[in-house]
């Protein structure tokens, strides 16, 4: 079997420090002790040749970095076309010229949030946001002009033991509050943060390219999943019921991006769980 060596272009988010977990792990693909992997924070003036690395020895890049808080990029849509379009496009034509396949991330926000069914990777993508709208330019020039690279769209990841997580950031917030408001119609399908990770690099050993949807395998909107986090952790917090009509974030959050993940469940020959059990 190939040894993966990659080279994780990230700093500490959630999924670069879950991916190095995996890389660590005997339970992986390979071995610890086989593993040289490489994680930077990378500049995004920088060239990767102006990395002193032995490229021969590195078989994959992951880009994990980006400006994922959307309504950062509402504030500055010009940050936002650097770091989540601009750049991810010349790692990959660089990653091309060094004959290295390319990882990156796209996100549930390329979708307008209209459809009560699961956005599949064929699903037309109408993005409301300016996150969501690099996200989905990246999408369309990655897949047009790499054929070699990777784009996996990945949902909410769920880490209910870490609080930067999403679920844990909940957790946290419900149990601390006599009061939570929750969205009926905010409709998600988080994956476990592990399984991403894992996930991830095993569709990179198995040379996946295209366009894969990462996300966990049920849906549930943000009320229902903040009774069963009051149910389990704070029996004494009243759960309120509201609209994201109700909610003023400065931006329009899409209700409904749950997705499949059955293409990427085929092609590794996996189960994926969901991310909502706790």
């Amino acid at each position: 079997m190939t040894i993966l060596v990659p080279l994780i272009i990230g700093n500490n988010g959630l999924l670069s420090r879950s991916l190095k977990a995996c890389l660590a792990s005997t339970d992986y693909l390979v071995t610890s002790s086989e593993i040289a992997s490489d994680t930077i924070h990378y500049n995004a003036d920088m060239s990767l040749l102006d990395l002193e690395l032995d490229w021969d020895n590195i078989h994959i890049i992951i880009l994990t970095s980006a400006i994922s808080n959307v309504l950062e990029c509402e504030r500055n849509p010009q940050l936002s076309l650097k770091i989540n379009l601009e750049w991810p496009l010349r790692i990959a034509k660089e990653a091309q010229n060094l004959d290295i396949p390319f990882v990156c991330f796209s996100s549930e926000y390329v979708f307008d949030g209209l459809c009560d069914t699961p956005y599949t990777e064929d699903s037309q993508t109408n993005p409301t946001t300016v996150y969501g709208l690099h996200k989905s330019l990246l999408e369309d020039q990655l897949i047009s002009n790499y054929s070699n690279h990777l784009m996996l769209r990945i949902s909410k990841l769920a880490d209910p033991s870490n609080s930067q997580s999403f679920l844990g950031k909940m957790i946290t917030e419900i149990i601390d509050t006599d009061e939570y408001c929750a969205a009926t119609d905010q409709v998600f399908s988080p994956i476990q943060l592990s399984e991403a990770a894992s996930f991830t690099l095993i569709a990179a050993q198995y040379r996946l390219t295209g366009l894969y949807n990462l996300s966990g395998s049920k849906s549930i909107s943000r009320y229902n999943l903040a009774l069963k986090i009051a149910r389990r952790y704070s029996p004494s917090t009243i759960i309120k019921p509201i609209g994201l009509c109700d909610l003023n974030l400065g931006y329009n959050i899409p209700p409904h991006l749950s997705m499949s993940s059955i293409k990427l469940s085929h092609a590794l020959d996996v189960s994926i769980s969901s991310g909502i059990d706790i």
